[in-house]
């Protein structure tokens, strides 16, 4: 792999040392991306006895840094935000000869530590894989980390000195309960200013990463991703404008990518958006609550020179609106795809079909309402972009307790959908329901995953991988197609979001939607 990069860390190895892989289970660019690698990457690398260098699947046994082997570094810190990156993650294990049974392996070096939005949710499938798995966010463990150095040759008592803190989980130590970890004020913590640059284009383009909040204010039933990182916090203004303008000079750039799940909630958005314009300097920003758009902010958004537009509706049903807390109404979606078109701009609309108590009906409305659009303001050309995905039940949120859809339903309600929609001036992509199936297993599953996982890997992956290790170990899959009782405790129940009570209150309620 032949790369150019600025910013990195180049140290000349000590055996006193504590070396740390970070390791993030996927492309390269998407690394770029991630800013939990940067922010692990510079904050540990500040301290002299402490020597952070990269992994991907990119480079997977070698790293970035030094070129020296995975199996030859003290710990093993992973970023796990998606179910599916842990065949990666076993894959790249066996891969460098590393055992990937916890018990297997034995407590030695390297220690192997994970964390990451779906390990937070739910980390009995990874629990009998990694030495420890972090539940929440990761900052309070890399400040803990900093202080392991003298144990940097008994990895026993590095454990044991992460155990004292209430978000770490671990096989070799039980807990009945571990409470996630979250940052109380953003303006205190830590924040990259200097990130890698690279001459490969990161997922989202080169800019300044920059996360303006953390969490949302809105609990989507069916997010993972609000449960995980709630309570919402944000910046102050001055911190972020600050932070932006030594960010784009430090890392000699014009363009700011902003890190949020709902960014114009951030109160300070708009004013934000008009200063960089005024500086003429350009920005992306990531999907949009569809209910915090206007037109005037969809002006802001192409002023800084951003070509598409993504908003996420999941649905146009009233009644499916209600049961995922995003109930929008038919008329305002249309309006505000028509304004985001009608001002040059590309839209992209993200859509989950397979709801509980979907009909027919219901995934209909999708091809009438981008029908409608296209006829009345006459679109030509692909500036219309569609994602369908099965809705896909998760740990730690309301809508874990339904079932998911069957496959062949799902392909049947995609390949419809998609014939009805003019391919000449729409793009569409669709998530292939066996994929979204094995998400769902994992999400839901226990600790007598982590069996399947490995095998899994070690039969390459893949769909046909899969099967094969499904059937081998005899593992009954048929769990993600049944209702969870909302008055019972799930194998993950013991892990204190700050929402135990709130889960099982809130299916009820929105239960009641489609009832």
């Amino acid at each position: 792999m032949r790369i150019r990069e600025s910013n990195v860390i180049v140290k000349k190895p000590r055996k006193d040392m504590l070396r740390v892989a970070l390791l993030f289970p996927s492309t390269y660019e998407a690394s770029l991306s991630n800013l939990f690698v940067h922010m692990a990457y510079y904050f540990l690398n500040k301290y002299s006895d402490i020597y952070v260098e990269r992994f991907t699947l990119s480079n997977p046994q070698r790293s970035l840094e030094t070129k020296t082997l995975l199996k030859n570094f003290d710990i093993i810190l992973t970023s796990l935000p998606f179910e599916l990156m842990y065949q990666d993650f076993i894959k790249i294990l066996i891969l460098n000869g590393i055992e990937p049974l916890r018990e297997v392996r034995g407590l030695g070096k390297p220690l192997i530590i994970a964390g990451g939005p779906a390990v937070t949710a739910n980390p009995l499938p990874v629990l009998d894989i990694v030495d420890a798995v972090i539940i929440g966010e990761g900052e309070r463990l890399l400040e803990e980390l900093s202080k392991l150095v003298p144990y940097k040759d008994r990895p026993k008592e590095i454990l044991e000195n992460l155990m004292s803190l209430s978000e770490v989980l671990s096989g070799w130590y039980p807990k009945d309960e571990v409470i996630k970890y979250y940052v109380e004020d953003l303006d205190r913590e830590f924040y990259p200013i200097i990130q890698i640059q690279s001459d490969v284009e990161p997922v989202y383009g080169k800019g300044f990463l920059m996360e303006v909040s953390r969490g949302c204010p809105h609990l989507c039933s069916f997010c993972l991703e609000t449960h995980v990182f709630y309570p919402y916090r944000f910046r102050s203004y001055g911190n972020v404008k600050k932070m932006i303008y030594e960010g784009l000079k430090e890392n000699s750039l014009n363009r700011v990518v902003f890190y949020s799940l709902s960014f114009f909630d951030y109160k300070y958005s708009v004013k934000l958006l008009e200063d960089l314009i005024t500086n003429g300097v350009s920005f992306n920003v990531p999907s949009l609550r569809l209910d915090t758009l206007s037109s005037e902010k969809v002006e802001l958004i192409k002023a800084g020179g951003q070509k598409t537009v993504t908003i996420a509706p999941e649905t146009l049903s009233d009644r499916l609106g209600c049961l995922i807390r995003k109930k929008f109404g038919y008329e305002l979606v249309k309006e505000i795809v028509k304004c985001i078109l009608s001002k040059g701009l590309n839209v992209k609309l993200y859509f989950i079909i397979g709801l509980p108590g979907e009909s027919l009906n219901d995934v209909m409305l999708i091809p009438k309402l981008i029908n409608e659009v296209i006829k009345e303001l006459g679109i030509k050309g692909k500036r219309i972009h569609v994602t369908v995905n099965p809705f896909i039940p998760k740990a730690n949120t309301p809508m874990q307790y339904y079932p998911m859809e069957r496959i062949e339903s799902l392909r049947n309600k995609m390949k419809l959908l998609t014939n009805l929609l003019p391919r000449d001036v729409v793009d569409v992509d669709t998530y292939d329901p066996r994929w979204a199936t094995i998400q769902a297993f994992i999400s839901l599953g226990d600790r007598e995953l982590s069996k399947l996982l490995v095998l899994w890997a070690k039969y390459g992956g893949g769909l046909s991988g899969w099967r094969r290790a499904v059937k081998e170990l005899s593992y009954d899959v048929s769990y993600v197609f049944k209702p969870r009782d909302p008055h019972a405790e799930l194998p993950w129940s013991f892990i204190d979001l700050g929402l135990t009570k709130y889960l099982s209150n809130s299916y009820l309620a929105i239960s009641s939607c489609i009832d």
